[in-house]
């Protein structure tokens, strides 16, 4: 929050309203944000499918000789 209010002063353009300006770029800054983390989470979400798999656990095992 301290970041965005530090930087966003600069990208306010001068003539328009200020409130406006900084609730529109914080709307994009969300928008931006909440992609990102869906996109971690479909990620993490793929990845972890695949370490679930019984290959996956067996392969550890035989290495260290616990299985």
């Amino acid at each position: 929050m301290i970041f965005f209010v530090a930087v966003v002063a600069q990208f306010l353009p001068e003539g328009h309203s200020v409130l406006g300006a900084t609730l529109l770029l914080g709307a994009v800054d969300a928008v931006i944000a909440a992609g990102w983390l869906l996109l971690v989470v479909v990620c993490a979400g793929r990845l972890l499918r695949r370490l679930r798999r019984p290959r996956v656990h067996r392969t550890p095992e035989r290495t260290t000789g616990g299985g």
